[in-house]
């Protein structure tokens, strides 16, 4: 969480870790396995930061992603799944983050009714199924 000395709470992400659940991704698309070893990947997910706080004061969303970094540098965790517009994650390039889409099959049954819990905003937002190497950070 990122807290703000005026404004309290102004930020938060949450890092979702191997579990016998799955990873957040894996309930919206059939993936085609990455061939890495699934103790070695974490989701960063629920990015949100107050409004005030977007924009121009990328700070925020950069000190959020400095604290998941190192948390995962300093648990022998490599990679980081994302679900992204692509545009998103092109534009991250220009900070050296490379993220790499990820194959993918057509969605199952499972995977459509869980986009449903977050109505329309697959189709509007174009959300795409990445990975990023830390490493090459």
């Amino acid at each position: 969480m990122a807290y703000h000395k005026n404004d309290g709470a102004i930020g938060t992400l949450r890092l979702v870790l191997h579990s016998k659940i799955g990873f957040p991704v894996e309930k919206y698309f059939n993936l085609i396995d990455p061939g890495v070893e699934r103790s070695t990947i974490a989701e960063p997910t629920r990015l949100t930061i107050v409004r005030k706080y977007r924009g121009k004061k990328r700070w925020v969303m950069f000190g959020l992603g400095a604290i998941a970094y190192r948390y995962t540098r300093q648990n022998d965790i490599r990679y980081w799944y994302a679900t992204l517009p692509e545009k998103l994650a092109n534009s991250f390039k220009r900070f050296d983050l490379n993220f790499v889409k990820l194959s993918e099959q057509p969605p199952t049954a499972y995977n459509i009714q869980n986009r449903k819990e977050i109505k329309g905003y697959f189709e509007q937002k174009k959300l795409e199924p990445f990975i990023l190497d830390i490493e090459t950070i």
